[in-house]
Formats: C-alpha cells, sequence, structure tokens
C-alpha cells in the first residue's frame, strides 16, 4: 500500500511537465485509479494469478477505494496543518510543504 502511495505522491508532484492529465483533479483521480489498477493487475499476472472478470471487478473496486481513501488523507492532514507549523524548528517548513499544494480533491 504504502508503495502505490509513493508512486502517486511521485506522479502528483513531479507527473505535471510529463502528464498534461495530472494538472486538473479529474486527471489526477484517474492517474491514482490506473496506477493502483494496473500495479495490482500486473502484480497478478506476473504471481501467475488467474485473471478474471470477477477479479478485474475486485480490482477496480479495490482502486476506487483507493482514490477515495487519497482524498480523505489529503483533506485530514490539510486539517492539521496549523496544529504541525506549531511545533518547534521542523513544524513550519512541514506545514510549509503540505499547505502549498492546491484546493483538496
Amino acid at each position: 500500500m504504502l508503495a502505490f502511495v509513493g508512486v502517486i505522491w511521485v506522479l502528483r508532484k513531479g507527473g505535471h511537465a510529463l502528464r498534461p492529465l495530472a494538472r486538473h483533479r479529474r486527471g489526477r483521480r484517474l492517474v491514482t485509479f490506473g496506477t493502483v489498477a494496473a500495479g495490482v493487475l500486473g502484480a497478478a499476472a506476473l504471481s501467475g494469478t488467474p485473471i478474471t472478470w470477477l477479479f478485474i471487478g475486485k480490482v477496480f473496486a479495490g482502486a476506487a477505494s483507493v482514490v477515495a481513501s487519497w482524498s480523505l488523507a489529503r483533506r485530514l492532514l490539510r486539517s492539521v496543518v496549523p496544529l504541525i507549523a506549531k511545533i518547534p524548528k521542523v513544524g513550519p517548513l512541514v506545514a510549509k510543504s503540505w499547505g502549498s499544494s492546491p484546493a483538496p480533491t
């Protein structure tokens, strides 16, 4: 799960120049969904798991929940940014990096 979050973060932060789709809220959600679904299907294919329509449906349902979880996590992080900013020395730096991203999705 953390690997997917890392890939999605890299795509969102550095993918703007490479992928015009990542510039818009819906595009970022689509990139997230596609990354997760492709990663799970690829891992299943490499491990020898049979790819059936039922399995693909479960993968898509899981990818949709990851997109929703990502949006919720971003909103929760933004709600605690003012508290993080009060941490001595590192708080303002961390709060600035989290608070400078686009509007919540």
